[in-house]
């Protein structure tokens, strides 16, 4: 049961290192790539490619290609169309992972290509449903299927989008 026990938190610890780095802001954010304009996934013919990180976690790298944050890269989710990228910036207390929300980046979600340009940033599909507050901290991530993608804010509201045609599905407030 043991033995069990280590290799499924082995396992389990292998998975988060290789999905969990940390995270970015909005346009402010980004080294390369131009977020003015939002493309559909009829835009595009990817063949996914395999990614790495940089060690300060900042720098994606995609086959030849790589794109700079200047927050840490916490999750990449793979679609078929496009490389979602959350960023944040967290920070240690006592070998503990801490989230300091008033430090964290703005519109943090974007979505890039196999040559590593900027496809959209979340502040672009998202700015109409948040009325006021059009800039937002995510929180969270998930890739519900090949094409939609959950993001959690700050304020406890959950949009799920189409990352093909860029529409929210869905819309729950979980507060």
């Amino acid at each position: 049961m043991r033995k069990a026990l280590a290799l499924v938190l082995a396992l389990f610890v292998l998975a988060s290192a290789s999905c969990n780095m940390s995270r970015s802001s909005n346009s402010d954010s980004i080294h390369n790539g131009n977020t003015d304009s939002i493309n559909t996934a009829e835009d595009m013919d990817m063949g996914m490619e395999t990614y790495s990180i940089s060690d300060d976690k900042k720098t994606l790298s995609i086959g030849e290609n790589s794109i700079s944050f200047n927050d840490e890269i916490e999750t990449i989710l793979e679609y078929p169309t496009a490389w979602i990228v959350h960023l944040e910036n967290a920070h240690y207390i006592n070998g503990r992972r801490a989230i300091d929300a008033s430090k964290q980046p703005l519109n943090n979600v974007y979505a890039v290509d196999n040559g590593c340009n900027v496809i959209w940033n979340i502040k672009q599909i998202l700015s109409s449903h948040l009325g006021t507050m059009t800039d937002e901290y995510y929180t969270g991530l998930i890739k519900l299927s090949d094409t939609v993608l959950r993001v959690m804010t700050f304020r406890c509201i959950t949009f799920d989008i189409d990352i093909n045609t860029l529409e929210v599905v869905d819309k729950i407030c979980t507060k």
